[in-house]
C-alpha cells in the first residue's frame, strides 16, 4: 500500500505499507487495543458486528489490483492524499 500525501508548494511525501502488515495487525491485534484507541478519539463504534478476519482476507486479496486507487482526496489550493495498492 502506498499513501502519497502533498501540497502545491512542497515535495509530495510517500509512505509505503506492505498489505500483508495491514492484514496481520487487523487479524491479530485485540479488539481492545481498538477500542482504547477509539476511546481516546471519542468515537463511538460497536465492534460486536465487526469480523476482522473477513477485512484481513479482503485487504490482503487486494494485492492483485496493484494500482488500484483507494483513496483520491485534492483540494482546490494543490494539497492531495492518494492511496493506491
Amino acid at each position: 500500500m502506498r499513501i502519497i500525501v502533498g501540497n502545491r508548494d512542497e515535495r509530495k511525501i510517500n509512505v509505503y505499507f506492505p498489505l500483508f502488515a495491514v492484514a496481520f495487525l487487523l487479524r491479530f491485534t485485540p479488539k481492545f487495543v481498538f477500542k482504547h484507541i477509539l476511546k481516546k478519539a471519542q468515537a463511538k463504534i460497536s465492534f460486536d458486528d465487526i469480523d476482522f478476519r473477513a477485512i484481513s482476507r479482503a485487504i490482503y486479496s487486494l494485492g492483485k489490483y496493484k494500482g488500484l486507487v483507494i483513496v483520491e482526496i485534492k483540494d482546490s489550493d494543490g494539497s492531495e492524499v492518494i492511496i493506491k495498492i
